[in-house]
């Protein structure tokens, strides 16, 4: 009887504490509380059932495959990172993905790490395979929580079961779409439109009819998507419609952008001359465009110009050239013929005349420069540069060197290329004669340039004196031919491929020829190949430590220790207490007895 009254105490202890135990475990979420699958063909380890579980390990990424598995799956990451409790839906065991009691996708199929099911087919991404089945050959149970994720429209993307993380595809559910796609406003008066609107339903969607809003304050409800509407007075409206469709036994309604358009009702005709300009063609012929304007009605039929000279010239076109035969400043002026309401009118104004302004012809010599070709034979060459506008032309030049010899009907194009040799040394004047054509009249013109030939003259710089300064040679080693102030005179870089800097450049030097680093010199400590190892990128590539560090497999994740005030040890508690009356009983029964006794 003793020992029947220890058994009973220590049976209600457990009993006592698996209601506590229970009732707190009962307390978790209905996410914290989900079935995890800790095997080998789980994607991850023991399932994430929980967010912030499915962003953290998708974020470490232990296994190294998360995101190209989860993006063959059309999972990105920025959605992991915005999944919440709203996402949790079920992949059924008959291939239906449901959210919120909702078919979003059927013929459900999941991969895994391991081909433990039959049958299963090999799927190759990033490398590695993977076995994708069916819900009815690996559901145990009629379903499985998942996360879904659905694009902006409602559409099925893909889901990760919560179990074991393995991702999921599947065919999605029509979703009922329908919008507004465009609205066109077709004149037809001054003060009538024609609307046509375009919208678009589907998945169950259906269009029951069209609301206009013609932006005037006028409104009109359609069965059609084309109505016509008359505007009482002028001025910008923006016109609008809004289609109606019926989804799911529900009305709602659709507009967009596209479907807004501008619609101006134009006042009564007017008409304007509003400008003339004139463009030079050359100096005494000008390009003279009008600018006019007609609305609502008036039609421009044609332009009179009267040039300013006495001419005048009636166009079909805003345009008109002219050539003035003299030299002076004139008033061009245009009028506007135009047609309203079948009669023609004439308009013009003071925006519409301009000054034209032709100039008087210039010809001028410039100036007759000489070059030393050859100071040992006396050679020169004559530079000749001179101006010519408003008309005026060079026609063609004489020469006369000043040595009794002579050149004669040199033409503009001849004369940069003219050069004589004197037979004795001695001081010349060339005189080089320029016959220019102006306004049909021949006009002479004459430049003149001296020239000293004597063996005393620089043979470095032929225009000075030998005993000249500036006649000093380059001191630079095979340059001696230069003059010491020749911007040529100095010692050259001698690095390959960077000849043509001094010698004391900054950037005389050899560059460094490891790829990406070429603009350092060739001794920089920086001039070396990187470590490609991720993270070891500023060590040397023929650094030991530029080695890949061996990745560690995954741990299960240990649960969390419970508190000390827990279930555990609340039922250890209790245990404790039963433990300590029937102690001595236990020791001496057996098994069979106690099971036995426990069992009365």
């Amino acid at each position: 009887m003793k020992n029947k009254f220890i058994a009973s105490l220590a049976s209600i202890g457990v009993l006592l504490s698996a209601l506590v135990f229970f009732n707190i475990m009962s307390t978790n979420s209905d996410a914290a509380s989900l079935p995890r699958d800790c095997d080998n063909n789980s994607i991850i380890y023991c399932g994430a059932t929980t967010p912030d579980e499915l962003k953290k390990f998708y974020k470490t990424n232990k296994t190294g495959d998360l995101p190209t598995l989860y993006s063959h799956y059309g999972i990105s990451g920025s959605m992991i990172n915005g999944v919440s409790s709203d996402n949790l839906g079920e992949v059924h065991k008959d291939g239906r993905i449901t959210l919120k009691g909702k078919v979003v996708a059927t013929g459900a199929k999941s991969i895994g790490r391991q081909d433990v099911y039959k049958p299963s087919s090999p799927v190759k991404i990033g490398g590695k395979t993977y076995y994708e089945h069916e819900p009815k050959s690996t559901f145990a149970v009629e379903s499985i929580k998942a996360w879904i994720f659905l694009d902006n429209d409602g559409k099925f993307i893909g889901a990760i079961l919560t179990s074991c993380g393995n991702p999921v595809r599947g065919n999605p559910t029509p979703v009922p779409s329908f919008s507004c796609d465009a609205l066109a406003a077709s004149k037809l008066s001054r003060e009538e439109y024609q609307f046509n609107a375009k919208g678009s339903a589907k998945n169950g969607a259906t269009i029951t009819g069209y609301t206009f809003d013609f932006g005037d304050g006028k409104t009109q409800d359609s069965s059609t998507a084309s109505v016509k509407h008359t505007y009482a007075k002028a001025g910008t409206y923006t016109a609008k419609v809004t289609i109606n469709v019926k989804v799911d036994g529900k009305t709602k309604t659709a507009t967009s952008a596209k479907c807004t358009v501008p619609v101006t009702v134009a006042p009564a005709p007017t008409y304007s001359c509003d400008a003339l300009t004139a463009g030079k063609i050359t100096f005494n012929k000008y390009n003279l465009v009008a600018k006019a304007s007609a609305a609502n009605g008036a039609t421009i039929t044609g332009y009179t110009f009267d040039f300013g000279d006495g001419k005048t010239q009636n166009s079909a076109t805003n345009t008109a050239q002219h050539t003035y035969e003299k030299a002076g400043s004139y008033t061009a002026k245009v009028s506007v013929t135009v047609k309203v309401d079948g009669q023609t009118k004439t308009v013009t104004g003071d925006k519409c005349q301009v000054t034209v302004k032709v100039d008087q012809p210039t010809y001028k010599c410039d100036a007759l420069n000489v070059r030393t070709l050859s100071q040992t034979d006396r050679t020169y060459a004559y530079d000749l540069s001179y101006t010519v506008t408003n008309g005026a032309t060079l026609k063609s030049v004489d020469y006369n060197f000043g040595d009794g010899q002579t050149k004669t009907g040199v033409t503009p194009e001849g004369a940069k290329n003219v050069t004589h040799t004197y037979a004795a040394a001695g001081t010349y004047k060339t005189v080089a004669t320029l016959h220019f054509t102006v306004e049909g009249a021949t006009k002479d013109v004459n430049c003149e340039a001296s020239v000293t030939t004597s063996p005393d003259m620089c043979p470095l710089i032929p225009s000075i004196p030998k005993n000249d300064e500036r006649c000093a040679p380059c001191q630079v080693p095979g340059k001696e031919n230069l003059p010491k102030d020749s911007p040529d005179c100095y010692e050259h870089c001698i690095v390959p491929g960077k000849e043509q800097l001094p010698k004391d450049s900054p950037d005389c030097y050899e560059n460094c020829t490891v790829p990406g680093k070429e603009h350092l010199p060739a001794n920089s400590p920086d001039c070396k190949e990187n470590c490609t190892v991720p993270g070891k990128e500023d060590l040397p590539k023929n650094s030991p430590d530029c080695v890949e560090t061996p990745s560690t497999p995954e741990t299960p994740q240990t649960p969390t220790e419970l508190p000390k005030t827990g279930a555990t040890d609340f039922i250890f508690g209790g245990l404790g207490v039963s433990a300590l009356v029937a102690a001595g009983y236990y020791f001496v029964a057996s098994r069979r007895s106690l099971a036995n006794m426990l069992g009365r």
